[in-house]
């Protein structure tokens, strides 16, 4: 699954989020927006974040 099309705080750009499984395995500066394909997520340059609560704490 990616996530494409975010902004990251205190970075300038629209970035591709890529996960495997439950885990990030890149993320990746994009030169322009991209379309989505099956399967991703389009931030719509919204800013990605940690979740705000941890359930397993």
């Amino acid at each position: 699954m990616n996530i494409i099309n975010a902004t990251l705080r205190k970075t300038p750009g629209l970035y591709t989020v890529s996960c495997e499984g439950e885990r990030i395995s890149a993320i990746t500066l994009q030169c322009a927006s991209v379309m989505a394909q099956a399967g991703d997520i389009d931030a719509q340059g919204q800013l990605l974040i940690a979740p705000l609560v941890e359930p397993h704490i």
